[in-house]
């Protein structure tokens, strides 16, 4: 399993994709998938954002090709049910949710492939920490997104407009930004897609998204 060896597959709405595109690794756009091209590379990078449906019927045709390890984003998925269900599917990460500290997390199911990992997105000059499960959504985006859903509640309910909430959350929480720029620079539909992820799977109305994040609304 070498960096040599390696092809990304990449869809335009990804968050990444521009740096991906630029970077020394072959790329494959999602929507011009060649699996006998594939069959010469061991290791898939995985950067695609569709459905829930569009990624299954995905890691199912990888799931055919038998020399294939695969490494994907699941920032908006169930992860572990999907690590799970696909044996090729070795590694994911949580690249889609914009980090202050450049930061994401990853989870790989042996160490030669997270160093592996680990490598490739610092040669993209990002940083990984590892976890243990990718759960639903893995962590930081999970918790992000809840954040972000709770502050748009509180907008609807006219407590405080989004500007304040920004600032509360700065200056009363510490937080690096405020959970309304945040959503601009995730993108509502990712926040929404996660939100809606987490409620099929656990039915717990807690994840239900509120009505204003689902709408093309100015946050200043």
């Amino acid at each position: 399993m070498t960096m040599s060896k390696v092809i990304l597959i990449v869809s335009d709405s990804h968050p990444l994709s521009d740096v991906l595109l630029k970077s020394p690794y072959p790329v494959m756009k999602v929507d011009e998938i060649d699996l006998i091209r594939l069959s010469d590379f061991e290791t898939v990078f995985d950067f695609t954002l569709g459905t829930r449906q569009v990624k299954e019927k995905m890691l199912e045709q990888l799931n055919d090709l038998p020399q294939i390890t695969v490494a994907s984003d699941l920032s908006c998925y169930h992860g572990h049910y999907l690590v799970e269900k696909y044996s090729s599917l070795q590694a994911a990460f949580a690249a889609a949710f914009y980090s202050p500290k450049n930061c994401i997390e990853l989870y790989a199911k042996s160490n030669q492939l997270y160093l592996m990992i680990e490598q490739f997105f610092k040669s993209i000059h990002i940083q990984t920490f590892r976890v243990q499960s990718p759960g639903i959504g893995f962590i930081f985006p999970r918790t992000i997104s809840m954040i972000i859903n709770e502050a748009f509640y509180t907008w609807e309910q006219e407590i405080a407009d989004p500007k304040n909430i920004d600032q509360a959350m700065l200056y009363g929480v510490n937080y690096p930004i405020g959970p309304f720029e945040w959503v601009k620079k995730i993108g509502p539909s990712l926040v929404t897609q996660l939100l809606q992820e987490l409620f099929h799977v656990t039915k717990n109305e807690r994840y239900l998204v509120c009505r204003l994040l689902t709408k093309d609304l100015p946050y200043e």
